[in-house]
């Protein structure tokens, strides 16, 4: 791989991290950013933060998807340079080191050479990120490098090093502790002197994190490379060919925030972040992304190109809700758009009015948009039948709200309206299983309840021939990305589609009103008991519909990583200052 010396900020170096070393420790070795074990998705979330570096250390594998190797790939293509080492970055590394991921330390070598095989080498349990992703097992490979170090140093003799390399790799990786081995192995009657003394010889220090050791030397050498010392190496001569996998991962990640709040995350990333507290009109927002990507997409197909008629329109336009943004001089930095991002972001916008001048004319709206806008409001604003509506937030009630609805309707009717019905139907299974998810969302018992919900509004006369398939294949476009695969078109990595939706529906400046500093005391702070429960009834019932739900569900439907994640988000958010 050629090499040349170039300018490499710690800002444009982001290190996937957990179990393996604390946080501080590595801070000693290499200033960068520091991001949590990276899952299926995150490689991709990150591009559109610009890194030069990426380097993984620890990944989950387990209760989450792991990274995927085209992941890698898609970022290596785009001229980032990618390393690994010590856990899941030794085994990607060593996979994909022909293509020109970058492996560091032992771990990496004795996969690579094939000295070791299995995943289950480096694999640990460990706790969440509010307990510091404290290990709850040993790695193998930590296992094996402690017995060699005794036996180098005639603490126990080979055979017996053996018979403890044995009984760990035996055992099942969750419940694999040196000290669980050393105890089991006494039980049998295996050479209690022996393993007393290896006892002995661990707790005395003999103890060798391998792992450990190959992250630090991972940190050594980016840091060199940052101070000069190191040359940097060239971008890979890679081309993706992109399956239609890899493309519904791309789709979904550009539609949503990145998974965890960081104090030095661009206000932009905070803003999304913030969205999902917003509940059931996040799940709106998220809607309206897609939308927007879908509408670019079939604009970039049909190659159409904004004429400044159609920016003028833009600006101006009742339907996308930018009369309200326009108003002023100063609309753009309310937005938090300098002026690349301004010029870029004007653009896909201008590329659909120019969809729409192409299809129903200037003014025109396409087929069915006046009754799905009115289908929505309804279904929004209110779900009981017999009762009066719950009482809202303010920000549900607002303008934006209306202007938001208003949107979808606008985009989806036109989206379906370009598209071919042929390509954009989901299956059977899909349809069943959405249908059932979409009821628990919006607050609906079963079928019959919303069937008599129809019927209580009229809806069932309305212009709509089946409102509920209209909602499965809206919500299927977002999160069920299979058919995305026919009109990939030119993916921009650095795009975050909900950023755009949050802007023209007029959230992002109310959005960006409510972000709170991040703090030690908040991140990844829960309190047990009766403050988390009466902190989560509280925003489901200004938020989401009024059945009852469990924070799993509803962490997942916002995008956080996981319940204890979003209840620490929501408790930082709904304590007031003083408490």
């Amino acid at each position: 791989i050629a090499m040349s010396f170039a300018s490499l900020s710690p800002n444009e170096i982001f290190v996937f991290l957990g179990p393996t070393l604390s946080l501080d420790e590595a801070a000693q070795h290499l200033s960068a950013r520091y991001l949590e074990p990276v899952r299926c998705g995150d490689i991709l979330a990150y591009l559109r933060l610009k890194p030069k570096v990426m380097a993984i250390v620890d990944g989950v594998f387990d209760q989450n998807a792991s990274v995927w190797h085209k992941e890698i790939l898609w970022a290596m293509e785009q001229g980032i340079q990618v390393f690994g080492a010590s856990s899941m970055g030794a085994l990607r590394a060593a996979e994909l080191s022909h293509f020109g991921m970058q492996g560091v330390g032992e771990i990496f070598t004795a996969y690579q050479n094939g000295q070791y095989t299995d995943d289950d080498e480096v694999a640990v349990i460990h706790q969440n990120a509010s307990e510091k992703f404290r290990c709850l097992s040993d790695a193998m490979v930590n296992i094996r490098s402690t017995v060699a170090h005794a036996v180098s140093q005639n603490v126990i003799d080979p055979e017996l090093g053996e018979q403890i390399v044995q009984h760990a790799k035996q055992t099942f990786y969750p419940q694999r502790l040196l000290l669980h081995t050393i105890a089991a192995l006494k039980q049998e009657g295996v050479d209690a002197v022996g393993l007393e003394r290896f006892k002995t010889f661990i707790k005395n220090g003999g103890f060798v994190d391998r792992k450990q050791l190959d992250a630090i030397d991972l940190l050594q050498h980016l840091n060199q490379m940052v101070i000069g010392k190191v040359p940097f190496p060239s971008p890979s001569a890679i081309k993706l060919n992109k399956s239609m996998f890899i493309v519904e991962l791309q789709a979904r990640v550009a539609l949503r925030p990145l998974r965890t709040q960081y104090e030095w995350l661009p206000t932009t990333e905070r803003v999304c972040q913030e969205a999902r507290l917003l509940g059931s009109t996040y799940w709106q927002l998220r809607n309206l992304a897609g939308l927007l990507r879908w509408c670019g997409l079939l604009a970039d197909r049909l190659n159409l190109q904004p004429s400044s008629t159609d920016l003028t329109d833009l600006l101006d336009s009742e339907d996308f809700g930018f009369a309200s943004i326009s108003s002023g001089s100063d609309w753009a930095i309310a937005l938090d758009l300098d002026h690349p991002t301004q010029k870029s972001f004007l653009h896909r916008m201008g590329q659909i009015q120019a969809l729409r001048r192409s299809t129903v004319g200037r003014d025109g709206k396409p087929n069915n948009s006046l009754e799905y806008e009115n289908f929505l409001q309804k279904l929004v604003s209110d779900k009981e039948i017999e009762s009066q509506p719950k009482e809202k937030s303010i920000i549900h009630s607002s303008q934006e709200q209306s202007k938001l609805l208003r949107q979808i309707a606008f985009l989806w009717s036109l989206a379906v309206q370009c598209s071919d019905p042929e390509k954009i139907s989901l299956q059977p299974s899909i349809v069943t299983k959405t249908e059932k998810n979409l009821l628990k969302q919006y607050g609906f018992c079963d079928g019959s309840h919303w069937q008599t919900w129809l019927q209580h509004h009229q809806l069932d006369q309305s212009g709509i021939a089946n409102p509920m398939m209209e909602l499965i294949q809206l919500e299927g476009m977002v999160n069920q990305h299979r058919w995305w695969s026919w009109m990939t078109g030119n993916i921009d990595l650095s795009l975050c589609f909900l950023l755009d939706a949050i802007r023209i529906s007029g959230f992002y400046v109310l959005l960006r009103k409510r972000i709170k500093p991040l703090s030690l005391a908040q991140k990844h702070v829960v309190s047990n008991g009766a403050s988390s429960t009466q902190f989560f009834k509280q925003w489901c019932d200004e938020n989401v519909s009024s059945l009852p739900h469990s924070p799993e569900q509803v962490a997942f439907w916002l995008d956080f990583s996981d319940a204890a994640d979003f209840l620490s988000v929501l408790e930082a958010n709904l304590r007031k200052p003083s408490e």
